[in-house]
């Protein structure tokens, strides 16, 4: 009987774990804690439980659920269709690989709304909405799918993004060259031609971008998303000219890019790579740089991979040199990479680059060098750029070697060039307080060496002597104190235009003696402090800003002096120790002992 009753139990037990729920009356009753259990069961998802509550009745006091016969039927269509929208899930997350907001953009984004309709109704517990988006969906997904593989079986067009001066373009090998328009499509086989100070910017569908330099002619030759692997296929011709290209990760894992240069080919896994094709005399030179990334260049029967920063040289018939390492970049001097000028003119300076033959500038009012971009040349070590308007000007500099090959690019600098009516900043270091046009400093030194730094290029006046000043507008010079309680140096720096920034350098000794005067809570006598075992507060008259310190048994106890001077300083006293008075020195940060005392 035992034996009966045990198995009996154990078979409820299981039943009821199995099922999560039980029968009864006219419903499905389930508890609380099965309530994921259940939607998963009957609405064919965990996550549309907010459907299933919404239909059922709750019994707060048993924490249970009961979902009418009515509702579980209600359930059954939508448990078969949210199992196939969270199939077509995964489809459409692949078609987004595929191109599909860039391809089918339109029909993208009504089964993209369809979908989140259907989520949104779901969380909000909303059956038929829920119901009609989801099948919504689905209607729309296969139209989605089958726009974009028609799509991504025809070539794909490059976009002239931007233009600068004269661009003309060509459809096909036969094609007349006429003006260009900003948002023309180049298909296979169409060409793009700049004009002498002027530029071209081709964007591919993933991203990769081909910037056209001045005076260059280039060949679409194939532009095509792969149908396996959904990857830009892209091959272009440098006729002559200069290319620039920054290519997508995905284009650059693929390895799908060529450009054919001169007599070579290259296939590309760069992200970024430079080119040229320039005549000299008969023969045709091409130069390649590669800046991330591996390049195969291929001339002849030669084949050369170029790693990062390394380069090569094609002579029209000649194999490619072995790969070159370029050329570091060159560094203007100056502190940080943004600057602000208040004259329409500006000299560019830059520390020297070994082995460079001349120095490529390139000036943009654009971060990316994308549009408008001004490209100098020279063998010094300086550039003056005038006739800069009022805006945000982008500089970035490359160093050339002997072989014309493009080194790498420094940082982008950033000039703001400001209407010229503010005079120059004018900057001393260690000068804690101002007032107005007056600094004032406080030192325990004969002669002090001082530091500062103005507007680069403007003309520094010491008491109204020349003071030398370096190109990035640093400067420093000594003061000799002596004896003298106090010094006042006049700064004046003027700009180009004549604007004006005067400074007073106020420079005072500090007395010890002064700081020697202190006034104690407890009795004094001579250097010993009777405490009484009451805590001891001392306060005294310093100079502003000056820091104080006490330290007594092991610990130190400081003080700021406000702007009169006034300190107070209090400690709790321990008996046989010394207490030491000491200041920081504002010139060396460290310690100066003024008094020593006893505590008893």
């Amino acid at each position: 009987m035992m034996l009966r009753h045990l198995c009996s139990t154990l078979a409820f037990v299981f039943l009821a774990v199995w099922l999560g729920a039980q029968p009864r009356e006219s419903g499905f009753v389930f508890k609380a804690s099965d309530l994921m259990q259940v939607s998963q069961k009957v609405a064919g998802d965990s996550a549309a439980w907010p459907l299933v509550v919404g239909l059922s009745e709750r019994y707060l006091l048993r924490n249970e659920f009961r979902l009418p016969a009515s509702a579980q039927k209600a359930l059954k269509p939508f448990a078969e269709l949210r199992r196939k929208v969270n199939l077509e899930r995964q489809t459409l997350s692949q078609l987004i690989k595929r191109g599909a907001p860039v391809l089918a953009e339109a029909e993208f984004s009504a089964a993209s709304a369809a979908l989140q309709a259907h989520d949104k109704a779901v969380s909000d517990g909303k059956l038929e909405p829920a119901l009609s988006a989801g099948e919504k969906f689905l209607s729309l997904l296969p139209e989605l799918s089958s726009t974009v593989e028609a799509r991504r079986t025809e070539a794909i067009e490059a976009k002239l993004k931007k233009k600068a001066g004269t661009v003309d373009k060509r459809k096909g090998l036969l094609g007349v060259w006429q003006p260009a328009l900003e948002g023309d499509l180049l298909a296979e086989s169409d060409g793009i031609r700049t004009a002498a100070q002027s530029s071209a910017l081709l964007a591919f569908v993933d991203g990769s971008t081909l910037f056209v330099s001045e005076n260059t002619t280039a060949i679409v030759r194939t532009a095509r998303i792969d149908r396996l692997d959904k990857t830009l296929r892209a091959d272009v011709v440098l006729v002559k000219g200069t290319l620039l290209s920054q290519l997508s990760a995905q284009a650059q894992e693929a390895g799908m890019f060529k450009l054919n240069a001169g007599s070579s080919e290259a296939i590309v896994n760069s992200g970024k790579f430079w080119a040229s094709v320039s005549d000299a005399r008969i023969v045709r030179i091409a130069r390649i740089a590669n800046y991330d990334g591996t390049m195969q260049v291929q001339a002849g029967k030669m084949l050369v991979t170029l790693q990062k920063n390394q380069g090569t040289v094609v002579l029209q018939g000649k194999e490619p040199l072995p790969p070159v390492e370029l050329l570091p970049a060159p560094r203007l001097r100056w502190n940080g990479l943004d600057t602000v000028i208040f004259r329409n003119e500006l000299t560019l300076q830059w520390n020297p680059v070994p082995n460079a033959a001349k120095y490529h500038i390139e000036v943009s009012p654009e971060s990316d060098f994308s549009r408008h971009v001004k490209a100098y040349f020279t063998t010094a070590l300086s550039l003056q750029l005038k006739n800069l308007p009022h805006e945000t000007h982008f500089v970035r500099l490359q160093a050339i070697d002997r072989l014309g090959l493009r080194g790498a690019d420094s940082p982008t600098y950033r000039i703001l060039r400001s209407p010229d009516t503010e005079p120059p900043f004018l900057f001393v270091q260690d000068f804690p307080t101002q007032l107005g046009d007056t600094l004032l400093r406080y030192t325990t030194l004969n002669r002090l060496t001082l530091r500062g730094e103005s507007e680069p290029n403007s003309t520094l006046l010491k008491d109204g002597e020349l003071l030398t000043t370096m190109p990035n507008g640093t400067f420093e010079f000594t003061v000799q104190l002596d004896t003298l309680a106090e010094k006042l140096v006049q700064l004046s720096a003027l700009d180009a235009a004549q604007n004006r920034r005067n400074l007073v350098l106020r420079i005072k000794r500090i007395r010890i003696e002064q700081l020697r005067e202190l006034s104690w809570s407890c009795t004094v006598h001579t250097d010993t402090l009777l405490s009484k075992g009451l805590p001891i507060q001392v306060r005294g008259l310093a100079y502003p800003n000056l820091t104080l310190h006490l330290t007594h048994s092991g610990k130190i106890y400081s003080a700021i002096a406000d702007s009169k001077g006034n300190w107070a300083i209090s400690v709790e006293p321990t008996p046989n120790q010394t207490l030491t008075v000491s200041f920081e020195s504002p010139d060396s940060k460290e310690p100066i002992i003024i008094r020593t005392y006893f505590v008893k």
